[in-house]
């Protein structure tokens, strides 16, 4: 968690994490939806999160016009 706390972008709220065996799940909210890929391209430089691959990504507008994504390292469903 102190690595995922490092990586911290003023433009991402998460509201969830869930990071079980073999599989990781992030969704908040995001200010602009670049926010989200720029928040992610910064995993590179953390020992835990580098190489990790993301199957699921998501990215909807809510009614206040942010962002709300969920990124996740399992398929959809599983």
């Amino acid at each position: 968690m102190a690595e995922l706390a490092a990586l911290h972008n003023k433009n991402i709220s998460l509201e969830k994490v869930n990071i079980g065996p073999g599989s990781m799940t992030f969704s908040g909210i995001a200010r602009t939806p670049d926010a989200v890929p720029n928040w992610l391209s910064g995993f590179e430089s953390s020992t835990f999160l580098s190489g990790q691959r993301f199957l699921s990504f998501s990215l909807t507008e809510n009614e206040r016009k942010l962002t709300e994504f969920v990124v996740s390292s399992a398929r959809q469903g599983e």
